[in-house]
């Protein structure tokens, strides 16, 4: 997933629910916003952690779970 942001402001704003970067204009890509702000309530619920990460160009999202050992 590529994703090129225009300020750190949008950068935050990414797990929130209906959220959608850019210009809803110019957008060439359909969706609702509910992608992020699901994969980051779902890897909570899994006391996991997610980052959003700044790339050039983009931004790459880093998921992390907890290792536990089984019993």
């Amino acid at each position: 997933m590529s994703l090129i942001f225009h300020s750190e402001f949008q950068e935050k704003r990414i797990f929130e629910l209906f959220y959608r970067a850019g210009n809803e204009l110019t957008r060439a890509a359909q969706g609702a916003g509910i992608g992020l702000a699901l994969v980051h309530e779902l890897v909570h619920a899994h006391r996991g952690e997610v980052l959003a990460v700044r790339r050039n160009p983009g931004l790459a999202i880093n998921i992390t779970f907890p290792i536990t050992p089984i019993h």
